[in-house]
């Protein structure tokens, strides 16, 4: 997150775009520096979605394994933000999403612009 906030700091005209755990930060980052967001798919209550995982969990990339510790539950709640400003906001979701329940962004932004399809998966399918 300091890295991000670094570049915001040195970068002119920033917009963000996040998916998942990136959208919950891409929110956060929009809320404080008052910035354009795209959110495809976000977590938006992450602590709680990923409580699910505490332990062992794999890398999908490279095979290694790490862990989710309570500690890095407690480091995702600082970010967790309310957007007051939804204007700037473009919400992506699919309601197939296999990991998170698209409802909780929908309701959660009821003012950002919005594009809600039908089908697809956590990974938006046909981006």
């Amino acid at each position: 997150m300091q890295t991000l906030e670094e570049l915001i700091g040195v970068c002119d005209d920033v917009r963000l775009i996040g998916s998942s755990l990136g959208g919950y930060y891409a929110m956060y980052l929009a809320q404080k520096y008052q910035l354009k967001v795209c959110l495809i798919n976000p977590a938006m209550h992450s602590s709680k979605t990923l409580s699910r995982m505490l332990g062992q969990a794999p890398n999908f990339y490279d095979g290694s394994h790490f862990e989710w510790k309570t500690s890095h539950l407690e480091m995702l709640e600082k970010y967790e933000c309310t957007m007051t400003e939804q204007s700037n906001v473009l919400l992506m979701v699919q309601k197939g999403d296999e990991v998170l329940d698209y409802k909780e962004a929908v309701e959660k932004l009821p003012d950002a612009k919005q594009i809600v399809e039908e089908g697809g998966d956590h990974s938006f399918v046909g981006i």
